[in-house]
């Protein structure tokens, strides 16, 4: 059965005219493969040189430079070093020989007089190897290139977030101050209006707080470099400090874990990971119950650390454990919890910034659980 293999170079060489017409022959069967043909060891490096070859067939005995000698300087250059070199020989038999040929970079032999079924077999598996390592280097490439675009497509994403909000701020508080001045020098004539007011300020508010979210998460780098070492336990015992007022408020208690250790990040972004993790646990508790949260780590390699953000609220559901970190994402309405549905998705751009995973996992009624892995210090 004919195969295509296409744009694939093989170079045969051979110092015998006769052998060289022979594999002609013989590699016409290959589709789509572009042969060319070298009758020495220096025509044969010309060749390498200006060409990306796929199969080189090289004749052992060859005068001035045989094809051991040949072989030798391909597998020096790193650029040709991949090539597969099958050697084709009369002397298969010699030991000392055919060692030779493996040391220098031979991945196979073929014998004089060569067989047509072997070497049509042993020359498909070689190519179908390269034809594999074309369309992988090829996906690569493309793979490469999605990066780019997904990098300048988020970067432009970035930049609009983050001027759509700026611009935002002015207008707003043009509005802030009007119904400021109104309340000044207006009272309100009835309870309605009052009402009316009132959720006036309140949408004021929440918009002006989903601004500054969206300016916060715009403006957090994702090309952040690989970070210092971080003192966790100091970065906890601020974050617990900073945020007990609201602990005392809903008679919430969080635990930090004795062996609290270090990673490699910012102190002030991974401070802002857990103030975030720590406020949605406050934010999904579960009214009937006092809220628990314990923050521990473990050691899950050398070079890793985890740390595992536990609570007893509402919990969630496995199927929206993912899309929990996505911008604007609600389990519930606004009515229910408030909040901007920007905190989890903050936290995880800090995270992968640093090198790191973060995961979620919830059951519904019984509470949540948040795994952060990160480099260790």
């Amino acid at each position: 059965m004919k195969r295509g293999y296409a744009q694939i170079r093989v170079l045969v060489v051979d110092d015998d005219s006769a052998n060289l017409v022979a594999m002609q022959k013989l590699l016409k069967p290959f589709q789509g493969i572009q042969v060319d043909y070298a009758g020495s060891g220096e025509e044969a490096l010309n060749f390498i040189t200006q060409e990306d070859y796929g199969l080189l067939l090289l004749d052992v005995r060859m005068p001035e430079m045989d094809g051991f000698e040949l072989a030798e300087v391909i597998r020096t250059d790193p650029e040709t070093a991949r090539i597969p070199i099958i050697f084709v020989t009369a002397e298969l038999t010699d030991l000392k020989s055919t060692f030779r040929g493996y040391e220098v970079g031979a991945v196979d032999y073929l014998a004089k007089p060569i067989d047509p079924v072997v070497f049509t077999g042993k020359v498909r598996v070689f190519l179908d190897l390269e034809q594999q390592r074309c369309e992988l280097v090829s996906l690569v490439h493309q793979l490469r290139e999605q990066q780019e675009l997904v990098k300048k497509s988020n970067q432009d994403l970035e930049r609009f977030a983050y001027a759509a909000s700026h611009d935002l701020r002015a207008p707003l508080e043009k509005v802030r101050r009007t119904l400021g001045l109104y309340r000044h020098y207006h009272e309100p004539e009835s309870e309605k209006e009052e009402k009316l007011l009132e959720t006036c300020d309140r949408g004021l508010k929440h918009m002006s707080g989903l601004i500054e979210s969206l300016l916060g998460l715009a403006s957090l780098r994702t090309d952040m470099d690989d970070g210092h070492e971080v003192d966790m336990r100091m970065v906890l015992h601020d974050v617990r400090d900073c945020i007990a007022h609201k602990l005392d408020l809903v008679g919430a208690e969080l635990d930090l874990g004795s062996n609290l250790m270090n990673v490699r990040g910012d102190e002030t972004l991974l401070n802002q990971v857990f103030t975030n993790l720590v406020d949605n646990s406050i934010n999904y508790r579960r009214n009937e119950v006092p809220l628990h949260i314990q923050i521990e780590s473990f050691s899950q390699s050398p070079m890793q650390v985890q740390y595992r953000i536990t609570d007893n609220g509402m919990g969630f559901r496995d199927e929206d454990a993912t899309r929990i970190f996505d911008p604007f994402s609600r389990l519930v309405t606004q009515k229910e919890r408030a909040g901007y549905g920007l905190g989890l998705a903050v936290v995880r751009r800090i995270i992968e910034a640093f090198d790191g995973q973060i995961e979620a996992h919830g059951k519904p009624g019984e509470g949540a659980e948040f795994l952060i892995t990160l480099p260790a210090a």
